[in-house]
C-alpha cells in the first residue's frame, strides 16, 4: 500500500481552495457536505460560488494567492489553470506541513480525493493512486450497485445494538465475534426481503446466545 487511506473530520476546520472556476466549484460543493470553513482565494469566482459566498456558506478573498492564506488551515486545494500558482500553493503547503491537492497533477499532491460511494452512513472511497480516474469512476459504479439498502439497514441495527453488547460483554475480542456472527448470519437475506423485524430478532438472538457463552 503506497498511500495511507483516511476519512477526515473537517467540521469547523479551515480549508483553503485556490481558484474560482468550474473545477474549484465541484471541489467546494463536495467539501460543503463535510462542514469545514471554506476560504476561496481567487480574483473572480463562478456565479454559483458567488451565490454561496453571499449566503455565507463560503468566504471569498477576491485577489491572488499569498502564502499566508494557509495559516491555520488544515487542507488546501489548488484548482487553477496556472501551473505557477498551483506550484506556489503546493510549496507553501509543504512549508507549513499542510496537506495539499493540486487538481489533476499527482506530483504536487500530498493527498488525493477518491471516488466516493455513499449509502446512508456507509462510505466507500476508491482510488487508483492517480493512475486512472476513469477506472475509479467505473469501480464506483460496480461497488455502488453491490451495496443495497439492506446494508444500510444492517448498519443501523448493529449501531443500535452496540450499547447492549457493550453492557453484556466486557471483552473486546468477544464483542467483535458477536458482530461478525450477526453480519455473517441470515440478517442480510431477511433485510433483502423487507423483513427488518425478523432481522433484528435474529441479531438479538445471536447476542443473547454468544453473550451467555462469553460470561
Amino acid at each position: 500500500m503506497k498511500q495511507f487511506p483516511a476519512i477526515l473530520d473537517l467540521t469547523g476546520r479551515k480549508v483553503v481552495v485556490v481558484g474560482g472556476g468550474n473545477i474549484a466549484q465541484t471541489k467546494i460543493e463536495n467539501l460543503l457536505e463535510t462542514g469545514p470553513k471554506i476560504v476561496v482565494i481567487a480574483p473572480s469566482i463562478s456565479d454559483p460560488l458567488a451565490n454561496l459566498a453571499r449566503e455565507g456558506k463560503i468566504a471569498h478573498e477576491a485577489r491572488n494567492f499569498e502564502d499566508a492564506d494557509l495559516d491555520n488551515s488544515w487542507l488546501v486545494i489548488a484548482a487553477t489553470n496556472d501551473s505557477e500558482i498551483n506550484e506556489k500553493v503546493y510549496r507553501a503547503a509543504e512549508a507549513r506541513q499542510i496537506f495539499c491537492n493540486v487538481v489533476d497533477y499527482r506530483p504536487l499532491c500530498s493527498f488525493v480525493t477518491p471516488a466516493i460511494v455513499e449509502r446512508g452512513d456507509i462510505t466507500v472511497a476508491i482510488t487508483t493512486s492517480g493512475g486512472s480516474p476513469a477506472l475509479a469512476q467505473e469501480l464506483k459504479k460496480v461497488i455502488g450497485d453491490a451495496i443495497g439498502q439492506e446494508y444500510v439497514e444492517l448498519l443501523e441495527i448493529l449501531r443500535d445494538l452496540r450499547p447492549m453488547v457493550r453492557a453484556r460483554v466486557s471483552d473486546q475480542v468477544k464483542r467483535s465475534l458477536i458482530f461478525h456472527r450477526i453480519v455473517e448470519s441470515d440478517a442480510l437475506a431477511l433485510l433483502r426481503l423487507d423483513k427488518r423485524q425478523e432481522a433484528e430478532a435474529l441479531a438479538k438472538k445471536i447476542i443473547a446466545e454468544l453473550s451467555q457463552s462469553a460470561s
